[in-house]
């Protein structure tokens, strides 16, 4: 039994390390530790099942050793940090974070069952009465003057969305009730040379007669192809593995890359934003910690539930945000279970303090 024990349990407790530690790790050096860190909801899991086997078993300093690193994981994902309170109005901002990737594959490649669906979907969770809504992985072309959007698009459209195509501008007014797609495709906003779902989209709006601006972000999907998809055969190969290292290896540089550039645009920023998207990476990793440094995690202050949007069948990590600058006060926010995504969509809503 107890070789068992530590057979286990040294694996465990070198992952959860390295893991918890991403979070100051270049990945464009330690990019491995990236993928470690995206585990760690499930590695506290275990650590802790492993903390009462080892009180169990006696061993008490490894067992108060496990305590110590478990409370620094609640603190991160609990932070200590008082946060205002204040009822939800009906005036409030309210915004819709989500990745939509493609679905129509769910829907037997049938347009009319999905917009069908996503319209129901909108409808009996009120989603439908988001003021900003952010898409990611969508797309809606101009081809000879003529408006082209996708499915999940055009449904918005039919609803009195307006989208917000690149270097537009759009004024919010509670009294009218003017609704904004925003975040669509604008593949060349951030440094990629492989992945057509990468962009960084800013929008203008006023908000109670103050302008603000939004920062819609996809940063570098970690790939197409994902190893539970894989053949029982294929998953043996040396090869399929070595495919998987190359392609999860560039895709973290390229979120350092990605993620410096945000950053520095940032820097230039006069007008209050938010910063909502797909970031491809835990709270846990690098890339979270740089761009939510000085902002507030709007899920983390007033979310309810866990938080987790990937994926849709197990949510344990929350990969999608919705960061705000200290202009706004967040109110509230909540994540919704549907099978239209891979991912879960974020609704939330925030005021001018």
């Amino acid at each position: 039994m107890k070789f068992l024990f530590w057979l286990f349990e040294i694996p465990l407790l070198f992952l959860f390390c390295i893991g918890f530690t991403a979070w100051w790790l270049n990945p464009a050096t330690f990019w491995w530790t990236a993928i470690i860190a995206v585990a760690l909801s499930y590695l506290a899991f275990f650590l802790f099942v492993f903390t009462i086997f080892a009180f169990f078993q006696g061993y008490k300093g490894l067992g108060s050793f496990h305590v110590f690193l478990l409370i620094c994981y609640a603190i991160r994902i609990f932070p200590p940090v008082y946060f205002e309170e204040a009822k939800p109005h009906q005036e409030d901002l309210k915004v819709l974070n989500y990745n939509l990737a493609p679905p129509i594959f769910k829907f037997d490649n049938n347009t009319t069952n999905f917009k069908s669906a996503w319209n129901d979907f909108l409808s009996s969770t009120n989603l439908n009465q988001a003021d900003i809504i952010v898409l990611n992985e969508q797309h809606a072309n101009w081809i000879n003057g003529k408006f082209h959007p996708s499915p999940a698009i055009q449904t918005l459209v039919e609803n009195g969305y307006r989208f917000n195509p690149p270097k537009s501008n759009l004024t919010i007014t509670q009294s009218v009730g003017t609704k904004l797609i925003s975040g669509l495709d604008n593949p060349s906003s951030l440094n990629s040379t492989t992945d057509y779902r990468t962009y960084m989209h800013r929008t203008e709006f006023v908000y109670k007669g103050k302008p603000a601006a939004i920062y819609a972000l996809h940063l570098a999907s970690l790939g197409g192809k994902k190893p539970w998809n894989e053949r029982k055969t294929k998953i043996r190969s040396k090869q399929t593995w070595l495919s998987y290292i190359r392609q999860y290896r560039a895709a973290y540089k390229l979120h350092v890359q990605q993620v410096i550039q945000i950053k520095r645009r940032l820097k230039s920023e006069q007008l209050p934003y938010l910063i909502i998207g797909d970031f491809n990476a835990t709270m846990h990793n690098w890339e979270y910690r740089h761009l939510a440094k000085g902002l507030q995690d709007v899920y983390l202050a007033k979310g309810k539930g866990w938080g987790g949007t990937y994926r849709d069948d197990y949510s344990l990590v929350r990969i999608d945000f919705i960061l705000a600058s200290k202009e706004w006060l967040p109110i509230s926010a909540k994540t919704f279970k549907t099978n239209l995504s891979d991912h879960l969509p974020i609704f939330a809503s925030l005021r001018w303090r």
